[in-house]
């Protein structure tokens, strides 16, 4: 496909690209994790305030499976919601020997990562 400027029915902007996802895995690892862990929202290990405000870019919303290998991201089969992306089950990815499972937790979990900018800064943000 190329890198072409669309407009749906309801005259929305979108890029059609197949790079889109290539850029969309790439920025997720480079943009800072915003997660909310314990009742707190945090950015590293820095608790946001509530009342800080967000641009949530949910044309890059992006679900899928991740897995875990010494802390480390092993492997992905991510795709951009809107792309309507078939994901592979989890029973399709291997690695369901809990007794191999570092510390009994499953090493592939789900994961949805929407990126975000702080209206404050214009900082981007990944959110999970």
């Amino acid at each position: 496909m190329s890198n072409q400027l669309t407009t749906t029915n309801s005259q929305l902007p979108t890029y059609s690209e197949d790079g889109l996802n290539v850029i969309l895995r790439e920025t997720a690892r480079a943009n800072p994790l915003l997660r909310f862990k314990e009742g707190d929202f945090l950015i590293g290990e820095d608790k946001i305030e509530l009342g800080r405000e967000y641009i949530a870019h949910v044309l890059d919303w992006t679900r899928g499976w991740v897995r875990w290998e010494d802390g480390v991201i092993a492997e992905t089969h991510m795709a951009r919601v809107m792309d309507d992306t078939k994901l592979p089950t989890r029973e399709e990815l291997g690695h369901q020997d809990e007794s191999q499972w570092e510390d009994g937790k499953d090493p592939v979990v789900f994961q949805n990562i929407l990126p975000v900018e702080d209206v404050e800064t214009g900082i981007a943000l990944n959110s999970l």
